[in-house]
């Protein structure tokens, strides 16, 4: 069999995270091209392919962003487009074009990184000569945690909302790179690896669910709370898409079969699918209305508070406070467990930092809804004992 060129140019006789990072080289045309063109695809696909107008949470001033949701459309296409490229052998130079992609994966990540800084500039530079955009977090001489967390909370660009947009060519760079190494594998060696099927399945459906309910990102803490700084744009351009994907350049060359791995994989996605989705799809029944009984089975149970807000205590809500960073969890080892043979840590980048990161988040979030709720907080906190695995933390 011939081994694949790409996982010769990184990863030979083991992983050396310095070597391999030695050896990316600084952006070529084709990268440029290619990831300029996934986001150029994105524009103008959000402007023109239909969507539903839904308006987002009351900003400060009173007044409510709408969001054009169609995503799910966008990045479909744009995939689809994609692969008819890879299955009708299109080539950029002499070269087609889904080995292209795989041996720029590092010109393509430090492309992002390039984008992303420059992003990043031009929106704080905007904000120093347009003051009445600005939302600072930190005082203005603080330069490098205001270019870091950002100064502008919704930026727009000729009138193009930017933020929730970012997903966008996020999740469809996941897709070409995807795309372009199962293209190699069956090039290579006419058939796909299980543990590469099984990546690729589960990476896909990931990336249909962020979108299958888009709606829901619009009320994420991201997107209410935080400015629009280089943590977002880097997470949305470079981290999302290339921490996402890393496992292709592990699994490309891997036949390794055990099909108890196989059915483990498949068990924890599931498990931590239904946990993740199915708890904020309560949480946003409840949000839409409070009285609604959830898939026809729960009765929402509540615990009131003097600010009248209501804090829900039943279903997967009444299991732990924030057991969908559980199921967030479960999911993210699962895209990285079909590399379980591979003998790296590298391919597991995804839940080792989301864990500690959500860890971090439900103490901060504690912390604010103790400030916020006072002693209805113990109270909630008496009735629904666990943070995030119940019976456990």
């Amino acid at each position: 069999m011939e081994q694949s060129e790409v996982t010769i140019a990184y990863f030979n006789n083991g992983l050396d995270v310095l070597s391999m990072l030695s050896r990316w080289q600084v952006p070529s045309s084709e990268s440029v091209m290619i990831f300029m063109s996934s986001v150029l695809f994105c524009i103008v696909a959000t402007l023109v392919l239909p969507g539903k107008m839904v308006q987002g949470v009351p900003l400060k001033d009173g007044s409510r962003i709408t969001y054009k949701i169609n995503g799910l459309s966008v990045v479909l296409l744009g995939t689809l487009f994609y692969g008819l490229l890879c299955y009708f052998n299109f080539q950029i130079g002499n070269e087609l074009i889904y080995s292209l992609v795989c041996k720029s994966f590092g010109q393509l990540l430090v492309t992002s990184l390039v984008f992303s800084f420059l992003l990043t500039s031009f929106l704080n530079l905007r904000c120093v000569l347009q003051p009445e955009r600005s939302n600072y977090v930190y005082p203005k001489w603080n330069i490098i945690m205001n270019f870091w967390c950002g100064v502008e909370l919704n930026p727009h660009i000729f009138g193009f909302e930017i933020k929730q947009f970012s997903y966008r060519p996020a999740f469809l760079m996941i897709g070409i790179l995807n795309l372009s190494f199962a293209f190699e594998q069956f090039r290579l060696y006419q058939t796909l690896s299980q543990n590469f099927i099984t990546f690729q399945i589960i990476s896909f459906l990931y990336l249909i669910d962020c979108f299958v309910f888009e709606e829901g990102l619009i009320f994420m803490f991201d997107i209410i709370e935080e400015n629009f700084g280089f943590m977002l744009v880097f997470g949305d351009y470079m981290w999302t898409p290339f921490i996402f994907t890393l496992q292709n350049l592990y699994l490309i060359n891997d036949f390794n079969v055990n099909h108890f791995q196989t059915v483990a994989n498949i068990l924890i996605f599931i498990v931590g699918y239904i946990i993740f989705r199915g708890a904020n799809n309560q949480k946003i029944t409840f949000r839409q209305d409070p009285k609604q009984v959830w898939l026809g089975l729960i009765e929402p149970k509540v615990l009131e508070t003097s600010r009248d807000r209501k804090l829900l205590i039943s279903g997967f809500w009444g299991m732990a406070r924030k057991i969908n960073y559980l199921g967030d969890i479960l999911v993210a080892i699962s895209q990285s467990f079909p590399c379980l043979q591979c003998g790296h840590v590298l391919p597991w980048m995804y839940p080792i930092y989301l864990t500690p990161l959500l860890l971090h988040r439900a103490m901060r979030d504690n912390e604010r809804c103790k400030e916020k709720y006072g002693k209805f907080w113990d109270e909630y906190c008496s009735k629904v004992r666990w943070v995030m695995i119940p019976g456990i933390y």
